[in-house]
């Protein structure tokens, strides 16, 4: 009887260990939808896309695992400034952030533009860059859009938490434009929201982003920061990153 309760003991600490291991080969990453390279389930909560598979496939090169959390990109910041949230694709390096993440990669850089959505009618205010400083702007908070914008405090700026948020205000006259870094997820907002009488402006602004992961400083596997980074490179330069956006029906050529 007392050999049965000594393995009886042993075997709740050997899976009591195992445990702990499979806990501490986790990493919390935090995605927001980016249709379609990053797309959301609120309801599932799943997420998919390539830059999602591209995160998963480097963790698993390095023996971890990513647990995905669907979360708002202001509160995904605060995270990673505590460790609470590990990692975070598709982000944009500037000095504030370095203070608290590494910046893992870069994977590609995007050379999208960035697009401004007014209410109908009312584009004819917006056709140059100098116009922006006599308009009421809605950004996203804790968006970067492009250099001479993020730079410019003559800009009257007015915050909101997501692309939902946005356009719902926009039609409100909250503010006069909505600046855009990803059309495709703000059409997104339009139609779940049926929000109408919204034009985009013809004035578009350009941008060349090196995209990163962002790691934060205060993970409790911040050790695997330099090893993760360059496992990205890694699958940039041998195709890898290429060949998981064609998989998706999509061109990574954008981001070159």
């Amino acid at each position: 009887m007392r050999i049965f309760k000594n393995c009886l003991s042993l075997i709740c600490v050997l899976m009591s260990i195992n445990t702990v291991f499979a806990q501490a080969k986790i990493l919390k990453a935090d995605a927001r939808p980016r249709p379609p390279e990053i797309v959301t389930d609120e309801q599932t909560g799943t997420v998919s896309g390539p830059v999602v598979e591209i995160l998963n496939e480097a963790a698993r090169s390095l023996g971890y695992q990513v647990q995905w959390r669907i979360v708002p990109f202001p509160r995904t910041l605060e995270d990673l400034k505590t460790g609470v949230t590990d990692i975070v694709p598709g982000i944009f390096m500037n000095e504030e952030r370095k203070s608290y993440m590494e910046f893992l990669g870069p994977v590609g850089t995007e050379r999208a533009p960035v697009r401004f959505l007014m209410r109908t009618g009312q584009t004819n205010l917006l056709k140059s860059y100098e116009d922006l400083k006599k308009l009421k702007v809605g950004v996203k908070r804790g968006t970067l859009y492009f250099p001479q914008f993020d730079k410019d405090q003559a800009i009257r700026r007015v915050a909101a938490q997501d692309d939902h948020n946005m356009v719902k205000m926009l039609v409100a006259g909250r503010f006069d434009v909505m600046i855009v870094n990803d059309k495709e997820a703000a059409a997104v907002a339009l139609e779940r929201n049926q929000v109408t009488g919204t034009t985009w402006a013809d004035y578009l602004a350009s941008r060349a982003l090196e995209r990163y992961f962002g790691f934060s400083k205060r993970s409790k596997h911040s050790a695997i920061a330099a090893p993760f980074s360059k496992a990205l490179k890694s699958m940039v330069k041998n195709g890898r990153v290429s060949e998981i956006y064609q998989q998706a029906d999509l061109s990574f050529k954008e981001y070159q």
